[in-house]
Order: structure tokens, then sequence, then C-alpha cells
């Protein structure tokens, strides 16, 4: 339980500092591949456990390097895909999609989970917000943080549910 208030209260921190301007965006080149392919692999353990399969698709016309923060962009991928596992069910899979959308590098995390009902789907990106009778855990900040992050970088982020079809969140940023 210390843990995870610990969690909550670092999320609350980096939540106030990214959206008051105060957090700066280290953005060097970033290796598209190995960014993803880095969250993959720490997330795979999660995957594992819970019987899901983790799988990583990066196109071959995928950009292959971005100016980003690969720390605080890493921190949004493995919060979409940590989101994915735990709301997919045994058997399930989640898919990390990288591919080319014009100026914009367009990265995809594809669940075979529940989906979202579509009169929540305009509200999970605000803080504390969590949907209704979803699985136990976390405090409703990720999807919140994550907001920030991207549109620190300049993109945007959002999602495509449909009930019992699984979700696709998106992220575009630009290269």
């Amino acid at each position: 339980d210390c843990e995870r208030l610990q969690g909550i209260v670092e999320d609350l921190l980096d939540l106030a500092r990214i959206a008051s301007g105060r957090v700066e965006m280290r953005k060097v080149w970033v290796s598209v591949q190995n960014l993803v392919e880095g969250v993959v692999a720490e997330q795979q353990p999660a995957a594992q456990s819970k019987h899901v399969q983790l799988v990583s698709e990066i196109s071959a016309l995928a950009p292959q390097k971005l100016l980003a923060d690969p720390e605080r962009l890493g921190l949004v991928f493995t919060n979409l895909v940590s989101n994915a596992i735990r709301h997919t069910p045994a058997g399930g899979r989640v898919t990390v999609r990288v591919h080319d959308a014009g100026p914009l590098a367009r990265f995809e995390v594809i669940d075979t989970g529940p989906g979202i009902p579509i009169e929540y789907q305009r509200d999970i990106f605000l803080r504390f917000f969590r949907v209704p009778g979803s699985s136990p855990g976390g405090a409703g900040l990720g999807l919140s943080i994550a907001k920030e992050i991207v549109e620190a970088h300049g993109g945007k982020i959002g999602v495509d549910s449909e009930p019992d079809h699984g979700s696709r969140f998106y992220v575009q940023v630009p290269l």
C-alpha cells in the first residue's frame, strides 16, 4: 500500500510539473525501434504472467528516428502497454504498432480486451477518471500524464474503441 501511495504521489507531482511547464523536455534523436522494443521487453513479464501475447509491429515505412524525450515518451508507452495488458483477458493479445503518418510518427497500442464504452471515451484522459467497473489498480492519473507528455511533444493522443472489440490507443508525434 505504501508503494502504491508513493507511486500516486509521484504521478501527481509529475503531472503538476508537466502541466505547469516546469519540466523541460530533453529532446534527442531517438531510435523508434529501440524505444518500442525497450517498452515491449520491459512489459513482457507482466504479459506472460497474465497469459497475454505482447508483440510489436514496426512498419518498414515507419520513421527510423524522431526528436523526443526518450524517458518521457517511454513513460507514455509503458503506461499504454501496461493498461492494455491489465485490461486484456488471458489468451488475448496486445500489439504495439508503429507506422508512417506523413510528418508524424504514429504509435498504436491495440488490445483484445473488453473495449471502452463510448460514453467514457472522451473522459479517460481526465485526471482521476476511471471507467466504472474497470479492473482495480491505479488512480486514474496515467492517461492524463500521458496526454500532457504527448502534448508537450507537440503531438496528439486518442483512443478508438468499441465495446467487446478491444481498444486502439494512438499517439502521433512530429518527427
